[in-house]
């Protein structure tokens, strides 16, 4: 008798006792849209705010010198107003483009015009009507221009949680003024930090700037206003001279970095790229994703998502008692390849505590093998679920993402557009030949409730869809409760099995409390259906999670079809969950 004993949760993994001949994985290639900056690049963004025509009359002709483009964010309601002085909230010295020359300057310099607002406010202190006024009808002026923004600048870089969580329902991305810094790849879409650029900032700055981009493979975004052959000394009037601007795109051009638009600069790819579903299914997560946490884990249809879909996302409450877990459906990866994984988190209540991500690793057997615990969301500010991965080792097959909510930790928080793609593409390993077959048990995680299963007790043996299942199949498994007297059994379907073939069998088992055990047996069959003999595998023990390997070989060539037997041995105080039967043919 063979036993591989593992925990759920500990990730407690003893080496594999039994000799299994290997399975063959085929690493499908799917036909995927080129992902666009899929790896850790050296590039530049210049950004002007506001809207201003020195934008079209002095920056962009001196960027396009050079072949360079920009990102305007225009103040939709100030848009027209060229005459000095103005109305316009932002600055009333200044002078504002029209939309012929803001679609100019899209059209033919090939400049993103993104949004800064309907009137330049301090956006953290409106109200939610107002703040919502301020991302949905500035992108509505845009939109009705034949313009699409997706990019947003906060005016003054004013922004709180909820202003973040506003602009995100219509933008894929958010940049401020005063978080300085570089942008690390995969980059968070909603807080791209940047290198302000006025008067007083030298060209040997921003030089230097540029120099530490390309040492560290980092996105280095500049944010200018004015630009004026004469500017102002007072650096709180925000101009930079041409010639300076001139200067810095000369540099640029030198050191041959890429220059990039803002929402270009992103990691991109098509839906179809996508290798985990939508978790929304109706009113309840679904799709291959599961959950320990039910009723923690609902989906909400609010708009607390994120643009396109904001409408629909996943809401998780943290509980009191005990951390909160959310799994993805299984992916098959490759070991040489590099994945992004991208979602938006939207934290609306904490007290402490933080949402975790976290990679389970598996062999091709379906074994844990390893994880990687590779981002914590706790500060307010952060909205993005955004990390490369590269599994650990040649043997991993298969991974799950887990997202773990910390217990007590008053977590309210909304999940949204979680993406895993694959980035950098290594060969596919060579396959394993002589491969093990598909597995012989039906409704095996019961997903179909006790559909193609047999029970003498069904007061003591029932479905169980509380999250007690194994980590493939959390919510349903069979909960086995024994009577004190007699012993209660539940049997699979009859599987074909032939003599002098080895078979392995896998079983998960959650024991909550265990007196007297729990049995495992082989009910054996002739041609005709009836039973000839049975063989006693194993008994579990111990109360804690296991997952049961095995070896059976039919007793006998009589043997046609066989059936898995589990056992709720009598006694008292024994409850415990099964769930993940297989029986493979090795």
């Amino acid at each position: 008798m063979n036993l591989l004993v593992f925990k759920k949760y500990t990730k407690l993994v003893l080496p594999t006792l039994i000799s299994l001949t290997a399975l063959i994985i085929i690493y499908a290639e799917p036909v995927r849209a080129e992902v666009l900056n899929n790896a850790s690049q050296a590039k530049i963004s210049f950004t002007f705010d506001d809207g201003l025509t020195s934008s079209i009359n002095s920056a962009a002709p001196v960027l396009a010198e050079y072949g360079y483009t920009g990102t305007n964010y225009v103040i939709t309601n100030c848009v027209g107003m060229t005459t000095i002085p103005n109305k316009c909230p932002a600055d009333s010295d200044m002078s504002y483009m029209t939309w012929s020359q803001i679609k100019t300057l899209r059209d033919s310099y090939g400049w993103e015009i993104g949004s800064h607002g309907v009137s330049h406010k301090e956006m953290s202190g409106l109200t939610a009507k107002k703040l919502e006024a301020e991302v949905a009808n500035s992108k509505a002026a845009l939109v009705a221009q034949g313009i699409n923004p997706k990019a947003f600048a906060t005016p003054y870089g004013d922004y709180d949680s909820k202003v973040m969580a506003a602009i995100a329902k219509y933008y894929s991305s958010h940049r401020g003024f005063a978080d300085t810094g570089y942008n690390t790849w995969p980059y968070t879409d909603y807080l791209l930090r940047v290198q302000q650029v006025q008067y007083g900032v030298s060209v040997d700055t921003v030089r230097s700037y540029i120099d530490d981009a390309i040492a560290n493979n980092t996105w280095l975004i500049l944010v200018f206003h004015e630009v004026r052959d004469n500017p102002s000394v007072d650096p709180e009037d925000y101009q930079y001279s041409t010639a300076n601007l001139s200067q810095i795109a000369a540099y640029v051009n030198q050191k041959n970095i890429k220059v990039t638009n803002i929402s270009d600069g992103l990691v991109q790819s098509e839906a179809s790229d996508n290798m985990v579903s939508d978790p929304v299914n109706g009113t309840s997560i679904g799709n291959g994703w599961t959950t320990d946490s039910p009723t923690n884990v609902t989906i909400d249809t609010k708009s607390n998502g994120n643009t396109p879909e904001p409408v629909t996302s996943v809401k998780v409450k943290a509980s009191p008692a005990a951390n909160i877990h959310i799994f993805s459906p299984t992916i098959i990866v490759n070991p040489l390849d590099t994945y992004v994984v991208k979602g938006f988190v939207n934290i609306t209540n904490q007290t402490s505590g933080s949402i975790g991500c976290y990679i389970d690793e598996y062999d091709m057997y379906g074994n844990w093998v390893s994880g990687q615990y590779l981002q914590t969301l706790g500060a307010w500010y952060t909205k993005d679920m955004s990390f490369a991965y590269t599994p650990t080792s040649d043997g991993v097959a298969k991974v799950k993402l887990q997202i773990i909510i910390t217990a007590n930790s008053g977590i309210t928080a909304y999940i949204d557009s979680v993406r895993w793609i694959v980035t950098t593409s290594g060969p596919a390993p060579e396959p394993t030949p002589n491969p093990i077959g598909e597995n012989l048990i039906s409704n095996s995680s019961f997903e179909n409730g006790i559909d193609g299963w047999i029970t003498d007790s069904p007061s003591q043996i029932v479905l169980d869809s509380n999250g007690h299942g194994s980590h493939d199949s959390v919510r349903n498994s069979i909960k086995l409760t024994s009577n004190t007297t007699i012993n209660s059994h539940i049997f699979s379907d009859k599987v074909d099995v032939s003599s002098g073939n080895v078979y392995s069998i896998s079983i998960f088992v959650s024991a909550e409390s265990l007196t007297s055990g729990i049995g495992f047996y082989m009910d054996e069959y002739d041609a005709s259906g009836n039973w000839i003999s049975g063989k006693y595998l194993y008994t579990k023990q111990s109360s804690d999670d296991e997952q049961v390997t095995l070896s059976y070989t039919p007793t006998s060539a009589n043997v046609v079809t066989a059936s898995i037997q589990i056992i709720a041995i009598a006694g008292a105080s024994n409850i415990a969950y099964i769930d993940e039967v297989r029986l493979l043919k090795i």
